[in-house]
């Protein structure tokens, strides 16, 4: 193989190659930063005493996407446990509770119907109901589980 043609439809071959297994290679380390962090949540609830059943429980029912680094952030989870307390999720079942980033200006307030999102920016952080629960009742053994859930949430990488 030493014809010029031969040899650049190798490297094409080679780059196409090299493209797929990079793709592959940062898809596997992805998967497995999202199993450690799993584990290591697991690890610091067990040794803050949290309850990991009834955490499993509650995220059977809700659900937090996203990272709370912020005030207004944690003041979304506190408005879904608010609305999981007073109205068994009423609101929650509607729209997920939001926070959007837009050109430079920081977390914005923003609940949106599910499978929408907001006009100018893009959603940060959301916490909602699991499709499962959005048409039925909450039992109320599930809810506390979802209020533990939320109380307890500690952002997974």
């Amino acid at each position: 193989m030493t014809s010029i043609f031969d040899l650049s439809k190798e490297i094409t071959r080679l780059d196409a190659r090299i493209v797929k297994v990079t793709k592959e290679k940062d898809s596997t380390i992805r998967a497995l930063q999202a199993m450690r962090a799993k584990m290591q949540e697991t690890l610091d609830n067990h040794l803050r005493g949290v309850d990991a059943d009834k955490m499993d429980l509650g995220a059977t029912c809700v659900y937090v996407r996203g990272n709370p680094i912020s005030p207004q952030r944690k003041g979304v989870i506190k408005n879904a446990i608010t609305d999981l307390l007073n109205t068994k999720g009423a609101n929650l079942k509607k729209t997920y509770f939001g926070m959007k980033n837009y050109e430079g200006f920081g977390d914005q307030g923003c609940d949106c119907e599910y499978g929408m999102g907001p006009t100018y920016g893009s959603i940060v952080f959301e916490v909602g109901i699991t499709p499962e629960y959005r048409k039925k009742d909450i039992p109320d053994a599930l809810l506390e589980a979802a209020i533990y859930y939320l109380a307890n949430y500690k952002h997974r990488e």
